[in-house]
């Protein structure tokens, strides 16, 4: 067997646990790319980001001075920043290896989100990854010894959990500037609510891979608050000793020893001493509303907690519409009787839940996410009718959120966003024939980097309420927009941020959301006498209000320690007890320095500048036998551009026992329609062939050259791809074979040599769901087909046909949660005029070493086998094999131990049944092999960062070559 030991095994272990992160961009291949260069970056963007990539290279200057002072830190080479618009998510991430890149998205935050907190969105965003950037780019010691020598492949602070890199680009993201998440009210009602309940995250549940609301959000919500205490504690100074501490180490371990070296103290101590604050403020808060005549009361309509949110009143009925999230259910937009609790379901929710209403209380609008030209994911509107499943698409492509119907049905308007900023959009409706061929029309203009929010038609029709952000007053406010005389009048001017505007029915009042007094309560804007009044003081925060039919009842999801809920307020009570606002004035702005922009060289994308190998891994194998003791010196390099048009990787090797040098090259082109793939090998190994009863030993030399063209279809609900490829190969001795001459002896069965040059196709599809507790995938099917063919025609020796196809189904158990069935079903057939390198193969697992395999960065023993039975059980020119698992939760551990790298995650079980056969010629009943069995799953999440399903099984074998087999090994099963 042979073992691989990698010759820089810390080095490795780096690399892996920092996530690399997919350098190609799913692109556009007509879009045109170029570049920004500044003084320390190469600001790289596409056609249409022009203004947004001139406004980023300005805020990149400035946070390379805002913040190399203050990790006493300065990169070598310029940073690569790649800025696409390709997707709604507002989003970034970093990469440090093999250098540093930052890759950024050019959507804006949604409405309600922990990212909606911001003075500048954009600068906000890249001040977080640039702390990254600056944060694992710090090392000294025998990292920078290792870099040196073989590139950059080492990064001590890459290897940090991940709320401690979080935390701290969460912490300078608010401490340098207005906003942040350090600062956001909404991540300070999640962290109150938590510690008033004792319901918050210990130390070892946020290292590792939380579940349960907030789930790996509480690396940012609970990361950054935690780094904001530390830095008022321990002063900020501490915060760069840190980075300098860890970053100096040689490996990925001893983070407590490194924060008593700068805080004086481990982080269990810490963390223990910020929940205790965090207790004290929130037990503050909670005498606060007491002493304010809170809390307010109101009527739970849902309890199971989680994310329902986004209450909507049909007209003409009964009902509200919501988006239903419990974690242990799929996402889904339902109506809800409130006096009953009768639901129905409308449809799956892949957008913001936010519907809009038809007055004929029959139709609705949604805003949902889907493909746009096979390469962009964005929100598009669907119009739906209840009791029908099929959608008309009414935009294409328009990224649009937060529609809303005029009063009469006949004007939809909506938020459309683009380049970072939105605009008002309105479609004229007619009539609700509608089909995809609709225009909408630019109702308001955005400036560059204004967001509109939540439009809302009132009563009569006449006015929108509509959420503004304007960056020149670095704040977001609520204003009413006369449709006739085409002018806003500002109802809000302050530091806070107001949410969600709805109109009574009587048009008399304005309700909205704000956190002004630093908590999310109702506030309403009296339109007769201009008056602003304060409507609610609920324990944490209530959001998204609205009116039912006669204006007497207002719905709005309130939030606790669970998460959100929906409750029911009576509004003529909510006015009894009303209260002024307070006065809220704006607060002041920050300057932000920027930089001068006049001195960036601008020029168009040349990918070929940035392809020279980055690193060098040297690697060394071992070969273990009876017989012989070999080993193999190996050299793997690989380059990318930054936008990932390119990527090449190539490797060559030793194989001292051969004294033989081979080779592999890879090359990905991206900027075609189809995603091109070429590869090319050069291997010699030995083989065998048989001479009577003994296997004999030849050398042979293997030679193959490929290409591969894949057609993606991605979706949100179901994707599919189409590909193709042609490999010439060629299979030559490379020694002279040792002739029998025994006349008696049976009749050699020489090595099969020549050209094996193929041409394959296929076709795979998805679609698959799951709720977010799911302990495996519950709903859906894949589907795949591929042919293979051999010929002289393709430049072959040899002939060969074979087509294949597999499929798997999941359906949920409707009597308990995550109690799912899954089938996986796969066949081949073919024939071939060579047997020596054999078709179909079919077998059980095998033996697998998961300390190599964690070692390799690998994902272990995954796929599908014929549990029970040996690892090469039947082969032949035909198979087909099934695999029935009936997959339950035992119970979740969800637990980590402080700051160490293991995570216990959710345990599971499953009961299974593999029946299969492979076979030449004519089938018989005998060639049935049956295994069943059960495993216990355990998932994890190791070093931090990578996850791994451990599976501890048994299977027998009922048929001939069965055997008992107890296994446990690291995988998914499919």
């Amino acid at each position: 067997m042979r073992h691989s030991a990698p010759l820089l095994l810390a080095a490795l272990l780096f690399s892996l646990l920092w996530p690399a992160s997919s350098a190609r961009a799913a692109g556009d291949p007509s879009l045109e790319w170029h570049t920004i260069e500044t003084p320390h970056f190469l600001i790289h963007y596409h056609d249409g980001l022009e203004e947004m990539a001139t406004e980023l290279a300005a805020v990149a200057e400035e946070a390379q001075h805002v913040f190399s002072p203050l990790f006493d830190w300065e990169t070598g080479a310029k940073t690569q920043v790649v800025l696409h618009d390709f997707g709604d998510e507002a989003n970034g991430f970093s990469r440090a290896v093999p250098y540093n890149l930052i890759t950024l998205f050019a959507a804006s935050p949604a409405s309600r989100s922990t990212l909606s907190d911001f003075d500048d969105w954009l600068r906000g965003l890249f001040y977080h990854e640039y702390v990254h950037t600056l944060h694992i780019d710090t090392m000294s010691g025998l990292s920078t010894v290792i870099n040196t020598l073989f590139g950059k492949l080492v990064a001590p602070n890459a290897a940090l959990p991940r709320w401690i890199l979080e935390g701290m680009a969460v912490y300078y993201e608010s401490a340098r500037t207005r906003a942040g998440r350090a600062r956001s009210a909404l991540v300070k009602m999640y962290l109150r609510a938590a510690a008033l309940a004792e319901r918050s995250f210990d130390l070892g549940q946020i290292t590792g891979d939380p579940s349960g609301w907030l789930g790996l959000g509480a690396w940012y919500s609970y990361g950054g608050p935690f780094f904001s205490y530390i830095a008022a504690t321990r002063g900020e100074a501490s915060l760069t000793t840190f980075s300098h501490q860890y970053g100096a180490q040689a490996i990925p371990l001893g983070v407590n020893r490194a924060a008593k070296l700068a805080f004086g103290a481990d982080f269990p101590t810490l963390y223990q001493e910020w929940q205790s604050a965090l207790l004290a403020e929130g037990m503050a808060s909670w005498v606060r509303t007491r002493a304010e005549g809170g809390p307010t009361p109101f009527t739970p309509i849902t309890t199971h907690g989680y994310a329902n949110d986004q209450p909507q009143w049909r007209p003409k009925h009964n009902q509200i519409s919501y988006v239903r999230n419990t974690g242990q259910e799929r996402r889904m937009v339902v109506l809800l009787d409130p006096d009953s609790g009768d639901q129905t379901e409308l449809y799956r929710d892949y957008g913001s839940g936010r519907v809009a209403w038809h007055p004929d209380g029959e139709h609705y609008v949604s805003a949902e996410l889907d493909s746009t030209e096979r390469l962009y994911i964005y929100n598009d509107l669907f119009l739906r009718q209840v009791g029908e499943e099929k959608a008309v698409r009414l935009t294409t492509g328009q990224r649009a959120r937060d529609p809303v119907f005029s009063p009469d049905g006949k004007r939809l308007v909506f938020v459309g966003f683009t380049h970072g900023g939105s605009h008002l959009f309105e479609l004229e409706l007619d009539t609700l024939a509608q089909d995809a061929a609709a225009t909408p029309e630019r109702l308001l203009s955005g400036a560059p980097f204004e967001q509109f929010y939540t439009p809302r038609f009132s009563a009569d029709g006449t006015q929108l309420a509509v959420v503004r952000f304007l960056p020149s007053e670095q704040q977001r406010d609520l204003f009413i927009y006369d449709l006739s005389a085409q002018r806003f009048e500002r109802i809000t001017n302050n530091d806070a941020l107001e949410y969600e505007p709805s109109f009574s029915p009587d048009g008399r009042w304005l309700v909205y959301v704000s956190d002004r007094d630093g908590q999310h309560q109702l506030y309403a804007f009296d339109l007769l006498r201009r008056q602003e009044l304060r409507l609610s003081h609920v324990t944490h925060g209530v959001f998204a209000p609205a009116f039912d039919g006669e204006g007497k009842r207002l719905f709005a999801s309130v939030y606790s320690a669970r998460g959100y809920d929906l409750g029911c307020f009576d509004f003529e009570a909510l006015l009894a007890q009303a209260e002024p606002a307070k006065p809220a004035k704006p607060s002041d702005k920050l300057q932000y320095s920027g930089a001068a922009t006049q001195d960036f060289v601008h020029r168009d994308y040349e990918p070929w500048r940035y392809l020279w190998p980055r690193s060098w891994i040297p690697q060394f194998s071992s070969l273990f036998s009876s017989q012989s003791l070999s080993a193999a010196l190996s050299l793997s390099l690989s380059g990318s551009d930054p936008t990932g048009q390119h990527l090449w990787t190539g490797s060559i090797f030793y194989d001292t026992e051969l004294s033989h040098l081979g080779f592999s090259l890879g090359y990905n082109y991206g900027r075609l329609p189809v995603d091109l793939q070429f590869q090319a090998f050069h291997a010699r190994a030995v083989r065998g062939y048989y001479d009577d009863f003994y296997e004999r030993g030849y050398v042979e030399d293997q030679n193959s050259a490929s290409v591969t063209a894949v057609l993606p279809f991605p979706g949100v609900r179901a994707a599919h791809s189409l590909w193709a490829s042609y490999a010439a190969t060629y299979f030559s001795l490379a020694e002279p074979l040792e002739l029998v001459l025994d006349p008696l002896a049976s009749p050699v069965v020489y090595p099969e040599l020549g050209w094996f040059n193929s041409l394959r196709m296929g076709w795979s599809h998805s679609a698959l769901d799951a709720s977010d507790e799911a302990i495996s995938t519950e709903l859906g099917y894949t589907l795949s087909l591929s042919l293979g063919a051999r010929s002289p025609l393709l430049g072959a020796s040899v002939s060969s046909f074979e087509t294949s196809m597999a499929a798997s189904t999941y359906l949920p158990m409707p009597w308990l949660a995550h109690h799912v069935l899954a089938f996986h079903a796969a066949g081949a057939m073919g024939w071939a005029d060579y047997r020596r390198r054999g078709l179909f193969v079919l077998g059980g697992i095998p033996p697998q070493d998961i300390v190599q395999t964690f070692v390799d960065g690998l994902g272990g023993v995954g796929g599908v086998h014929l549990r029970g039975y040996p690892q090469i059980a039947a082969y032949g020119d035909r198979y087909f094999l099934s695999n029935l698992e009936y997959r339950f939760p035992l119970f979740a551990i969800d637990q980590g131990f402080d700051t160490l790298p293991l995570f216990l995650g959710r345990l599971s079980a499953a009961f299974f049944s593999d029946f299969g056969a492979a076979w030449s010629g004519e089938f018989s009943t005998d060639l049935l092999k049956l295994g069943i069995g059960a495993e216990l799953r355990l998932r994890t999440f190791l070093s931090y960062y990578l996850p791994a399903m451990f599976r501890l099984g048994y299977a027998w074998g009922a048929n001939e070559g069965g055997l008992h087999h107890v296994f446990f090994i690291m995988g998914n099963q499919f």
